[in-house]
């Protein structure tokens, strides 16, 4: 019984290792055959270049969500002080979401969209500079809901700028060997570095008058990782075995650099990539699909909003406290995402992974057991802050690693031309998760 339900949910036999770029050859046609030399010609500057993007790809929403002190001063008298962690997951997440399916459709119907990746990443790096300007005035509470809503604009305008980057490198990185799939998913190491310099600051600068140099080097910081990643785009379209790959490779435009183009093969019509499209969403991909889904609507649901709202047994003070909950947090979902690369903790069946991430669905009553703020219960469940931070690391891993087995899985399903959409689909999904975790996090607040 025990090797009948093992064979079902984890047939390992049938999925090649994420971390084997060998193996990854046999999923190609012969005449794929010579794109993968190429591949295998990259200079290793390639790789850090997709890693930069990771970086960058979500660097916004890691940023707005971890100076949760900041803002929580900024916003003070108003009625968002308490609860804005939640109107940034819903209207980042909604405006990621939507913006992401009007550019699939239009990419869907019109073949290509001429979208400069710098563009979207100039966008980001100018609202960083705003914010760094505006952290060194006095905040003031008349103007709390103008700023407020001003932020929201800002998290709508990078909810926006943040598909753009994502379909672009989801696309590009499926049609490369898994090792730069790899490379974008260690986005996680963006969180890393934002919660730890956010950390740094809480506990060095604790005069008042010293926050507000805190916080300008905190988005200036944010500023130069995004010009990074705009350097590094210019620097990949310089390597001549890229150029090479994209001149011959059938599912992009090679008189359209830094563009995002069409993920199907050009000798496929509309009618045909719509069904590829349809036939990937109900057959091949469904069960990764619903995990990426449900794994993401229960971290947004939870994380930052509740969790935020869970205070020290210990009196640690509340900014400390909270900036090393992100810290764990983010720590611990790189160590997800990095999990793969591990042999045993390659599991690929579509079965396993569902059975998993519905198993997360426990942390709900657990994070609601822990000391919250305002509680009406006198003494918690898990009344230990060790407890707590043990909770975020698995809560944070689990996170990260599932996200990492659906990306790499779910190309392997499909053929050469289809793994450009494979990609896209997965990503687009990812953000539906995302605004649903958003907009179920009002429901428990």
């Amino acid at each position: 019984m025990y090797k009948r339900w093992k064979s079902a949910l984890f047939p390992s036999a049938s999925y090649i290792p994420a971390n084997d770029d060998t193996q990854h050859e046999i999923l190609l046609a012969p005449e794929e055959q010579d794109d993968t030399a190429e591949l295998e010609q990259f200079p290793l500057i390639v790789y850090w270049i997709y890693f930069a993007y990771g970086i960058a790809m979500l660097l916004p929403w890691n940023v707005f969500i971890t100076a949760s002190d900041y803002f929580s001063t900024r916003f003070a008298g108003s009625d968002y002080q308490d609860n804005f962690q939640s109107y940034f997951s819903a209207y980042f997440n909604c405006s990621n979401l939507i913006s992401l399916a009007v550019l699939l459709w239009i990419r869907q119907n019109k073949n290509t969209l001429k979208v400069d990746v710098v563009v979207p990443l100039s966008v980001n790096l100018t609202i960083f500079l705003f914010f760094a300007l505006s952290s060194l005035t006095d905040p003031k509470e008349s103007a709390a809901v103008s700023y407020f809503w001003t932020t929201i604009a800002f998290m709508v305008m990078t909810g926006m700028t943040t598909s753009m980057i994502q379909l672009t490198v989801l696309a590009e990185t499926s049609q490369l060997l898994p090792k730069y799939m790899q490379a974008i998913l260690f986005l996680g190491i963006a969180g890393v570095f934002v919660a730890l310099f956010s950390l740094l600051t809480t506990l060095l600068f604790k005069r008042q008058q010293l926050d507000a140099i805190a916080t300008f080097y905190y988005f200036i910081s944010a500023l130069l990782v995004t010009l990074v990643a705009i350097l590094g785009r210019f620097a990949l379209f310089r390597q001549p075995a890229y150029l090479r790959l994209i001149r011959h490779s059938p599912s992009t435009l090679d008189t359209i650099p830094m563009t995002m183009t069409t993920a199907v093969s050009p000798n496929m019509n509309t009618n045909s990539s719509k069904t590829v499209m349809r036939d990937i969403i109900t057959k091949k991909s469904s069960g990764y699909i619903f995990t990426i889904v449900y794994i993401y609507t229960i971290t947004l649901a939870l994380f930052p909003s509740v969790t935020v709202l869970v205070r020290s047994v210990n009196s640690i003070d509340v900014a400390t406290f909270i900036s090393l909950h992100f810290l764990l947090f983010n720590i611990g979902d790189w160590i997800g995402r990095t999990l793969p690369i591990f042999t045993w903790c390659q599991v690929y069946s579509s079965k396993a992974l569902i059975c998993v991430s519905l198993a997360r669905t426990l942390f709900i009553p657990l994070f609601f057991n822990c000391n919250l703020h305002d509680s009406s219960s006198s003494t918690p469940l898990l009344n230990s802050d060790m407890l707590y931070f043990a909770l975020i690391l698995l809560f944070a891993i689990s996170n990260g690693w599932l996200t990492s087995l659906v990306f790499i899985a779910a190309p392997i399903l499909v053929s050469h031309d289809e793994k450009p959409i494979v990609g896209s689909v997965i990503s687009f999904f990812l953000v539906v998760g995302l605004a649903l975790g958003g907009l179920t996090s009002f429901l428990f607040k």
